[in-house]
């Protein structure tokens, strides 16, 4: 499992299904490590059990090794600076859709039509997961 601390970083934990808990939680990678700007934000996985996130501030997406800490494998770059969530959809689960925010930021007003908008990337040659479906206890 993955956690996403915008301060800090992405980290790791083990988890168990059958019983739900989490535990030896590792740094799996910080920006800076990776030599790139910004805030990590939202993220997904893809069925190869790579990661993708939302680099607020840095006008891009990264895709990062899911099985290896600190290891970039691809960038997206995203015609706006807050880049701030993203998941996978589409038929097939292969169309990555990057939110973006159109607020003051470090000073900056960002500018329309680019800033607050939904992005549809294709062509990426990866597919994300299927939602799972879990209910909530009262």
């Amino acid at each position: 499992m993955f956690y996403i601390d915008s301060l800090g970083g992405v980290d790791r934990f083990d988890f168990d299904a059958t019983s739900g808990t989490i535990s030896n939680r590792v740094r799996w990678f910080t920006l800076e490590k990776l030599g790139i700007p910004g805030i990590p934000d939202g993220m997904t996985i893809d069925s190869d059990g790579n990661l993708w996130v939302a680099v607020v501030g840095a006008s891009r997406v990264v895709k990062v090794d899911g099985s290896k800490s600190e290891t970039l494998l691809d960038t997206v770059n995203i015609p706006t600076e807050q880049v701030t969530s993203v998941t996978f959809g589409g038929q097939n689960l292969d169309e990555l859709y990057v939110t973006t925010g159109f607020i003051y930021f470090r000073g900056v007003k960002p500018s329309r039509p680019a800033a607050g908008a939904i992005y549809r990337v294709t062509g990426l040659g990866v597919q994300g997961l299927p939602a799972a479906n879990f209910k909530l206890n009262d």
